[in-house]
């Protein structure tokens, strides 16, 4: 139950605004909450092999970045789905101790329950990726709210190409 393993470092989206560039880690312990059948346990959630293994995609790609008051934790919420439809929400602390070395540590994975109310009542919601985004808000039936912050336009700028033809400017200026 002390295995610990490392799945990666912490994606440039995060380090460029809320997370240092830290190894993100799992502990067995945790990974056992996420795989365990929920019989009498509130803390078990019962994720498929599929959903733990494709965890360090999910978190480099997820659809939303919820902070909440503790700016330490925030919770990354992609459009994949567990066994029950509901999206897959990834806790992370941030800059935590395991095993005596500095790491942003997964602290829970598991399907968001109700996750459409969850959203409406978080202040702090940032999109990392937009066309992930539209997903999850399809799924939940949700309208994207234009109050959230838009991480992906940063490393995305569309190249526009001029309005204007430019055998009919250089015309323009001949004539001028």
């Amino acid at each position: 139950s002390y295995e610990v393993f490392q799945l990666g470092d912490t994606p440039d989206f995060l380090s460029d605004n809320v997370a240092q560039k830290l190894p993100v880690v799992m502990t067995q312990k945790t990974l056992n909450k996420c795989i365990r059948s929920p019989k009498g346990s509130r803390s078990a959630h019962q994720l498929g092999r599929e959903i733990v293994e494709r965890i360090p995609d999910i978190l480099s790609k997820p659809a939303l970045l919820v902070r909440g008051e503790d700016k330490n934790r925030i919770a990354l919420i992609s459009p994949e789905t567990d066994f029950k439809g509901d999206p897959i929400l990834i806790a992370l602390k941030l800059t935590s101790r395991v095993q005596n070395k500095e790491v942003n540590e997964i602290a829970s994975v598991y399907g968001r329950e109700n996750c459409k109310m969850y959203l409406g009542l978080q202040e702090d919601v940032t999109i990392v990726d937009i066309k992930r985004a539209k997903q999850l808000s399809r799924l939940l039936g949700l309208q994207l709210p234009t109050t959230w912050k838009v991480l992906d336009y940063k490393k995305n700028i569309p190249q526009k190409t001029a309005h204007v033809k430019q055998e009919s400017a250089k015309n323009n200026n001949l004539r001028g």
